[in-house]
């Protein structure tokens, strides 16, 4: 009984002593740097009878280890401390983990076609020395390597910035098989929320199932599907592929978070997509991204005045509804911006292209918007059309929405809409409609109206 040193004998106050009365051989010691990888091949060979896992597991109890650098898979975690409890007569390692980059607990088999757990309280990897830079950076192109925009701060201006992708180094063909949750995830000072994954590698890199992610307000693996994710990566080039459902409750507070003026407020949302972007997880942009995506936000209201770009900023200068329902007095008066009850539509992206499959279909408590086009999320440009349909009450004559409107509507247009009315009198139907051309940068914006009068879902037969 008691305690060999090798090596460099630590300076303590009082000299550490094993437990007596525990079987086996206690190991406590320090590295300057352990590197995962390395130990796993060992602990793994097939070159003896008994693995060398097995082997120590004959005589060695417990291990404490101080690291100075836990290197994984390429990845500095900093200096951890590492306790390895109960070893002898098991045909597994676990070790609880304890540092400023890491916290949890790790059981590693001995079978290297078993999974490795890993169950942390949170995980801290290093961001890069230029990320400051690329997080000056605003708009579509702001990438998840980017810090997100506090409540009620002043949007910047773009930046060309280089944009670095932080997982670019790890080859996910070389991971193990892992079952991993985690409470926290940072890259940087970026909040990645918490995450779960059960993830296997294979040749052309690593594929995530049963997976449930909850970052910055959206939540996959939380509705009723099976959502996967696949990192692929050929010895040069990565790529991302997820399918699966993404949720939000106030889409105003996503924006937010990740970097975009609050435009829009919803209850809740749906996204059904199947998306890819090149590069990493979390290389995610915007501007890059490919795929489909089918939208359902409900309940919610698009907010005036918002000082911020985004696509969802068009609507917010159309405010047509918001004067009818003034002058009907609606309970609408009381509410800030332009009130909706379900956005739906079919979306094909290309390298951030954005294509309307069919039509976006915004559906008031007493309007009806249609659009269509292309959005380019790089350049922040819109190529398209909007159909409006709006009732009107039999108690708001035409001559006094003259003048209410006079700044929306070309003046031919509305007297033409006043003497229509004029003569033909009740056989014009409760609801009248509008087409808009929606051409150029989102930023200024200005919908140029086209036609007037006829249906919306039949624009060639309105009326001029």
């Amino acid at each position: 009984d008691g305690i060999v040193y090798v090596g460099t004998v630590p300076e303590i106050a009082e000299p550490w002593m094993p437990e007596i009365d525990a079987p086996g051989l206690e190991l406590r010691g320090n590295l300057d740097v352990f590197r995962v990888s390395e130990w796993l091949e060992i602990l793994s060979s097939p070159d003896t009878e008994l693995s060398p896992s097995e082997d120590l597991t004959r005589w060695l109890s417990r291990v404490r280890l101080d690291l100075g650098t836990l290197d994984v898979f390429g990845q500095n975690l900093g200096s951890v401390n590492i306790s390895i409890e109960d070893l002898m007569g098991t045909d597994y390692w676990t070790a609880a983990l304890d540092g400023q980059q890491v916290a949890g607990s790790v059981l590693i088999p001995f079978d290297e076609e078993e999974y490795i757990e890993a169950y942390l309280a949170y995980l801290r990897l290093p961001g890069e020395e230029r990320e400051e830079a690329v997080a000056g950076a605003a708009g579509p192109d702001r990438s998840l390597n980017e810090s997100p925009l506090q409540d009620g701060d002043a949007v910047p201006a773009p930046e060309e910035a280089e944009r670095i992708d932080l997982l670019a180094q790890l080859d996910p063909r070389s991971f193990p098989k892992v079952r991993f949750f985690t409470g926290e995830l940072l890259i940087g000072d970026r909040d990645f929320g918490l995450g779960r994954f059960t993830m296997d590698p294979g040749p052309d890199g690593a594929r995530f199932t049963d997976l449930i992610v909850d970052f910055r307000g959206f939540r996959v693996g939380m509705a009723d599907d099976e959502p996967t994710f696949f990192w692929s990566y050929d010895g040069v080039n990565h790529h991302s592929y997820l399918t699966g459902i993404i949720l939000t409750d106030n889409i105003a507070e996503v924006l937010l978070a990740n970097g975009f003026a609050a435009s829009l407020e919803s209850d809740n949302s749906r996204f059904d997509a199947r998306l890819n972007w090149p590069g990493t997880p979390a290389f995610l942009n915007a501007a890059e991204l490919s795929g489909d995506v089918a939208l359902r936000i409900r309940d919610g209201r698009f907010l005036q005045g918002g000082d911020g770009p985004g696509a969802l900023k068009l609507i917010s200068i159309i405010n047509m509804d918001a004067i009818m329902r003034r002058l009907r007095f609606s309970d609408d008066l009381l509410r800030r911006g332009l009130a909706y009850e379900e956005i739906t539509g079919n979306l094909t992206v290309d390298r951030g292209l954005v294509t309307i499959s069919d039509q976006v279909v915004i559906t008031g408590p007493s309007s009806v918007y249609q659009i269509s086009g292309t959005v380019d999320l790089a350049e922040q440009t819109i190529d398209g059309e909007m159909y409006i349909t709006l009732p009107v009450s039999d108690n708001i004559p035409w001559l006094g929405l003259l003048g209410a409107i006079s700044g929306t509507l070309n003046p031919s247009l509305a007297i033409g809409a006043y003497l229509f009315e004029r003569i033909f009198g009740e056989q014009v139907d409760s609801l009248t409609s509008a087409q808009y051309r929606l051409q150029g940068p989102w930023e200024g914006l200005e919908p140029e109206l086209q036609q007037a009068f006829g249906s919306a879902t039949e624009p060639e037969n309105q009326t001029n």
